[in-house]
């Protein structure tokens, strides 16, 4: 009888809690703390991901051929740009 009075208790509060968290901010509905959060959470995860996708880019092109550094340093920093706009 506790246990189910401690239960209903807690999910009314995560409740409420979600529904603070899905109110709109500045009257706009698409502009909510979740979207937030899941907005900076995609951008962060694109960075990470671009950045090991650009050393992994650049252990093969050092392996291929010799091309100059400063043109493997671009082709990788673009690569990685690209990523991070495709991810956004």
């Amino acid at each position: 009888m506790i246990a189910n009075l401690v239960l209903v208790d807690a999910v009314s509060i995560l409740k409420r809690v979600w529904d603070v968290l899905n109110h709109a901010i500045l009257g706009n509905p698409e502009f909510t703390p979740v979207r937030i959060l899941a907005a900076l959470f995609i951008l962060i995860f694109g960075m990470f991901l671009s950045r090991r996708i650009g050393r992994f880019m650049e252990r093969r092109i050092a392996r291929r051929a010799y091309i100059d550094p400063g043109l493997r340093y671009t082709i990788v920093r673009i690569a990685s740009y690209l990523l991070i706009v495709a991810g956004v």
